[in-house]
């Protein structure tokens, strides 16, 4: 195995992996953040505050805005849709041995771009967010972890069940760092595969004229006339390898 090949089956299997990490994350955002909309009614604990009742010591919040919860909702779900969307066309290209082109690889950084500015907006305002919650919650215990005790019951006006939300938090916001971490690094495996196939087409592109060159075929290969011209020059790129062109590049260059 050449090292050219070496390289590209290894970023492939980093890309593989790397969205099979995504989607694991995703869950540890998605599931979590559900299940915390379930035990507080439907409220989202995110940038609430609230004053102590002096009387009964309950909580009388003033709860955040819903939009917090479902952003991370939706990024989540986007995320884990792509990713096993790239994953199955990473393992179809694998069995069929193909690859993508140049133009492919452009719009999956893009895809990559869009989902590391999304993730990582979730993150702040999940981290923001859940300290703004805290500030509120330290007002009468003395660690957040606090209120999520089985006993506390600190607002019955709402029926929420606390007993379970820093468990929750700690989970998503553990997997939307470290998602937004994952889609980062596919970001750059991405860009280096969209490197590596413009750099394989140039070599290929002039492979093809420093032959065409060589051959007295130059007029024939790169001024087809109609549609059977054009496609045998796309076939000629195809069919030199990369290893070929480098050498002979090589050569004429000494020469």
């Amino acid at each position: 195995m050449s090292e050219s090949s070496f390289s590209t089956n290894s970023l492939a299997l980093a890309q593989i992996a790397g969205y099979v990490v995504a989607i694991v994350f995703g869950l540890c955002a998605l599931v979590p953040t559900i299940l915390h909309l379930i035990d507080f009614q439907g409220h989202c604990l995110l940038f609430t505050n609230g004053t102590w009742q002096p009387s009964d010591g309950q909580l009388d919040a003033d709860w955040g805005s819903q939009f917090f919860c479902d952003f991370n909702i939706f990024w989540a779900i986007l995320s884990i849709i792509i990713a096993f969307s790239q994953l199955i066309i990473f393992i179809r290209n694998a069995r069929s041995n193909a690859d993508k082109s140049f133009l492919q690889a452009l719009v999956d950084v893009a895809v990559c771009t869009v989902l590391c500015i999304l993730v990582l907006a979730g993150a702040v305002l999940t981290s923001l967010g859940y300290k703004t919650w805290c500030d509120a919650i330290m007002q009468r215990f003395g660690e957040c972890e606090d209120a999520a005790s089985p006993t506390a019951d600190i607002d019955r006006k709402d029926g929420i069940d606390t007993s379970d939300f820093y468990v929750h938090y700690g989970i998503i916001q553990f997997g939307a760092w470290l998602c937004w971490a994952t889609w980062v690094a596919l970001c750059l495996c991405a860009l280096c595969r969209a490197v590596s196939l413009h750099q394989d087409y140039i070599i290929r592109v002039s492979m093809a004229r420093e032959r065409a060159r060589l051959v007295g075929d130059r007029a024939h290969k790169f001024r087809p006339h109609r549609n059977e011209g054009r496609i045998g020059y796309h076939r000629a790129l195809d069919l030199v390898p990369r290893e070929e062109m480098v050498k002979l590049l090589c050569v004429e260059t000494a020469q």
